[in-house]
């Protein structure tokens, strides 16, 4: 029997982007509860480990957009799932409103119901053509629970509106990205090293439609971090392109003064 610690997850995540009032993009963020095994309290992206039954809906007349192998398409499902769950948004086509869609998220979550069924119910169509795939990030060795994290970004669909489920996730704003490293860096916010790089790199943009034609226009980058504890005691996250410092090198012992 395989170490727990080698088992890697499957997941994704998404980055649901407007313009706020400023003009300037907005990202949602949520906070995730404080009693989950993995990153308590951490604000994320909507997000979160691959199903089964995501792989059934790739393979469906359900999802279109895309011209992709059912197992590729499956981290699209994955983070569009997710981000119904978790923010109450549906991206793509409906039959039904937004009431409409919120009785149907509030049965998905007391588990009366599955996403599949959710898409019948709705006549829904999950639309991938403007879903761009930003970076996927692999969890360090060492850590306790490992997943390979497809990371998307998207439009936020119009006329809905956002809200975390209460369960998985205890809060959500609407922020913008420089906002957010701000306040990661003054210790309000408790972010993971991957949020931390998406928002940077969504900072340098001054709209939603030039963040969003540049995530469909790059290639995905891939990191595998790597944590290593250096000779002066500080313990790094080893980037491809960079170190992120997680602990500060050791403090010398003072020395005695000479007399």
């Amino acid at each position: 029997m395989s170490d727990r610690a080698d088992e890697i997850r499957d997941a994704a995540t998404v980055l649901v982007v407007r313009d706020g009032e400023a003009r300037r993009p907005e990202v949602l963020m949520v906070r995730r509860t404080h009693k989950a095994a993995f990153a308590a309290g951490a604000m994320v992206f909507p997000g979160g480990a691959v199903d089964p039954a995501d792989r059934t809906i790739a393979a469906s007349a359900r999802v279109v957009g895309r011209d992709l192998p059912p197992a590729d398409l499956t981290y699209w499902v994955a983070a569009l799932r997710e981000t119904f769950e978790e923010a109450g948004l549906l991206v793509g086509r409906s039959g039904v409103d937004s009431d409409a869609l919120g009785v149907l998220r509030r049965d998905l979550l007391a588990g009366r119901t599955d996403f599949a069924a959710c898409l019948d119910a709705a006549d829904a169509t999950l639309d991938c053509e403007r879903i761009a795939y930003l970076s996927r990030w692999v969890t360090p060795k060492g850590e306790t629970r490992r997943f390979d994290t497809r990371f998307f970004m998207v439009a936020a669909p119009e006329g809905q509106i956002a809200t975390h489920d209460t369960n998985e996730t205890t809060a959500s704003e609407w922020v913008e990205p420089a906002h957010a490293l701000d306040r990661a860096r003054g210790g309000e916010l408790f972010m993971l090293p991957p949020t931390i790089a998406s928002l940077t790199w969504l900072a340098d943009f001054a709209s939603t439609e030039a963040a969003l034609e540049a995530g469909l226009a790059k290639t995905a980058s891939v990191e595998r971090p790597e944590l290593v504890a250096r000779d002066d005691g500080a313990l790094v996250l080893r980037l491809s392109d960079r170190d992120l410092i997680l602990k500060p090198p050791s403090e010398p012992p003072a020395g005695k003064p000479d007399l």
